[in-house]
């Protein structure tokens, strides 16, 4: 009788093959969170994944449970991120040898090396002396041509078109009429260097953190959370760290992590926080900003697709 792990799985392999990625990996989701020590939830995984960076993690994942699993360390050698072993390379290289039985002629025949005859080697050279042979003949035939040959251009010459310049008006000054003018009304002297501040009586509010999820059981995670708006960043990944080794599943905190590295210069090591709270919660819109923040930090000049995906989840 099959486990309700087994018949979860096979709903999400069966999900995967259909197409319908969503379902797949919310279920594989769930698997990875009672038991994110199996290599087959991991490879299933990188299937139904986005990003090349979320597939190359869960194999990389499932490498490091089990280092002999040919799935994980196919999939990173398709992928780019791993090289292929130089013993599998040569197996795959290496021709298979074909075994010729020896023809005898009579029965003092004698078999060995001597009595082949190599009739691949004689037709590929006699195939290139008919071919160098048919180039000798067309130089020479060439070099008797008359010198006054000329041979017709393929293409007629071209013909001059005439070009027309387009007429491009000049500019004219219009004088703004005296009733749309503005009149701009005098400061008062005694508000002149008054902050506008102020005069409007608006007070800022604090700007509220992003993924921020209470956990009242947890005393380090808000002291994590006070350290990140003081700017104590190794605070931060410390008090973190203590809230993982307790319960190493909460998404948020790998997030909180992943804002600390980056906040630190440090972007690498924040993808890597970023994608592990993705793998947990594939609909939390915090750790796409994130990981599109340390993108930026890492190439200027690209535009990640997790903005767009950060939008979608929130």
């Amino acid at each position: 009788m099959a486990t309700p792990s087994q018949s979860m799985l096979t709903e999400a392999i069966a999900a995967a093959r259909a197409g319908d990625r969503a379902r797949a990996r919310d279920l594989l989701t769930r698997l990875l969170r009672t038991d994110s020590a199996n290599a087959e939830y991991w490879v299933w995984m990188s299937a139904v994944v986005d990003s090349q960076r979320e597939k190359i993690y869960c194999l990389e994942s499932a490498l490091k449970l089990d280092p002999t699993n040919r799935a994980a360390l196919r999939g990173l050698v398709i992928l780019g991120a791993r090289k292929p072993e130089e013993a599998e390379i040569r197996a795959a290289v290496r021709p298979k040898r074909r075994q010729v039985a020896a023809v005898s002629t009579g029965p003092g025949a004698a078999a060995g090396p001597a009595a082949g005859i190599p009739w691949k080697a004689m037709i590929i050279g006699l195939g290139g002396l008919v071919a160098i042979l048919v180039l000798v003949a067309g130089l020479a035939l060439l070099a008797r041509l008359p010198r006054t040959l000329i041979i017709a251009p393929t293409l007629p010459p071209p013909t001059a078109t005439s070009t027309e310049t387009p007429f491009v008006p000049t500019a004219t000054l219009t004088p703004i009429p005296v009733e749309t003018r503005i009149v701009r009304t005098a400061i008062p002297a005694e508000f002149a260097a008054t902050p506008i501040s102020f005069i409007t009586g608006i007070k800022p509010t604090p700007t509220p953190i992003l993924g921020l999820t209470p956990h009242p059981s947890y005393e380090a995670y808000a002291a994590g959370i006070e350290a990140l708006q003081r700017g104590d960043y190794p605070a931060v990944l410390d008090w973190m760290d203590q809230v993982l080794a307790i319960e190493p599943d909460l998404p948020d905190v790998h997030y909180f992590r992943g804002e600390a590295l980056r906040l630190m210069g440090r972007p690498g090591e924040a993808m890597q926080a970023y994608d592990r709270a993705i793998l947990l919660d594939p609909d939390f819109a915090a750790a796409y900003l994130g990981r599109a923040r340390a993108a930026l930090q890492l190439d200027p000049d690209t535009m990640p697709e997790d903005l767009d995906r950060a939008v979608e989840r929130d």
